[in-house]
């Protein structure tokens, strides 16, 4: 029995092995063009959630007074952690140095620059995330962005008769 979502992950995986087989340019002119993508996604959340969310920066305030067990270094050191875990490309990069033109100062560029990028998309959509939910749903959730882009009014300007 084969589902929709089943087919549909089979063509999709068939297109970009194709894509993939007429050449490296064009897979990776393809990964560029789905990073644009979720990185445009993103970039919607956080300008929407902040300038229309209806959020409140006290959300911010009462955040920073939730209790923590342990240091303020320990919870540091978890959530560094935890980052890593939800971002595993970092460590991949040295397979393929043998692929890249100048790897000498093309590598140290693509760590540093996506290493700011990350952490500056990640702080972006987290402040919108908290502007728009109070602290207890955006901790008690495991879709903080479906949640929060429920809560932004996506009204038209037309009104329906």
């Amino acid at each position: 029995h084969l589902t929709a979502w089943q087919l549909g992950g089979g063509l999709m995986l068939s297109r970009l092995s194709g894509i993939n087989w007429l050449g490296v340019r064009r897979a990776g002119n393809g990964q560029v063009v789905f990073t644009a993508c979720k990185l445009a996604v993103l970039a919607v959340l956080i300008v929407l959630g902040l300038a229309l969310g209806r959020g409140s920066f006290a959300h911010f305030a009462s955040a920073a007074g939730i209790p923590t067990q342990g240091s303020l270094l320990a919870a540091f050191g978890v959530a560094t952690v935890l980052a890593l875990y939800a971002y595993d490309g970092w460590n991949n990069l040295s397979m393929v140095a043998g692929e890249v033109k100048a790897p000498q100062r093309n590598i140290p560029r693509a760590l540093i620059y996506g290493t700011v990028m990350v952490i500056v998309v990640y702080v972006l959509v987290n402040r919108a995330y908290f502007y728009v939910l109070a602290p207890g749903e955006a901790t008690n959730t495991q879709t903080s962005a479906a949640d929060a882009a429920r809560r932004i009014p996506c009204e038209s300007p037309v009104k329906r008769k």
